[in-house]
């Protein structure tokens, strides 16, 4: 019985070390957010902070995990550009890669987690310009693989797109003429 006591109390102590152990690793880390880098249509060239190009292809985005603080992305292609941002810990700021960026807001609730595999085309939510970095708001995503496997019920998961103006302003509904029926 004095061994089992012994054995028990010597794994209590490993367990309590081991949570120990983690909670200086982690609470020593520096803290971090991210950057989020979406293509408008046509491949992007930059550079974060003076370090090696990244090549976004037309449709494509980059993800870059910072330390917090001011950062400087040089955009190359496809203008000369150059942003400056702030990154807060554990947030995710948006850059605008091209001087005014349209994006849009695109509701996929339905269209991915309530028609049981049934395809169905994610609902516009809003369209919008952007000339200077902009947080992601909590429960918008940059991508669909980011979306959660689940989602709150009730709560609406976005993912924001980027592509041309022109692409992006032929996704808002045409106004119906005066005096057509309306659905």
């Amino acid at each position: 019985m004095k061994v089992v006591k012994i054995i028990l109390w010597s794994l209590l102590a490993l367990f309590v070390l081991g949570l120990g152990g983690a909670y200086l690793y982690f609470s020593n880390l520096p803290p971090t957010g991210e950057a989020v880098f979406l293509a408008p249509g046509e491949p992007v060239t930059l550079s974060i902070d003076g370090g090696a190009a990244v090549e976004i292809s037309a449709k494509g985005r980059h993800e870059a995990k910072l330390g917090v603080g001011p950062h400087t992305v040089v955009i190359v292609a496809p203008t000369k550009l150059e942003r400056t941002f702030e990154i807060t810990k554990h947030k995710t700021v948006v850059v605008p890669v091209v001087e005014t960026q349209c994006y849009a807001t695109l509701d996929v609730s339905l269209s991915h987690y309530e028609l049981g595999g049934k395809q169905r085309a994610p609902k516009l939510v809003r369209t919008n310009r952007a000339d200077a970095p902009f947080p992601l708001t909590s429960g918008h995503y940059s991508s669909m693989a980011d979306i959660p496997d689940q989602r709150t019920s009730g709560a609406m998961v976005v993912v924001l797109r980027s592509a041309s103006c022109e692409d992006i302003a032929a996704l808002q509904p045409k106004a119906a003429p005066p005096g057509s029926p309306s659905d």
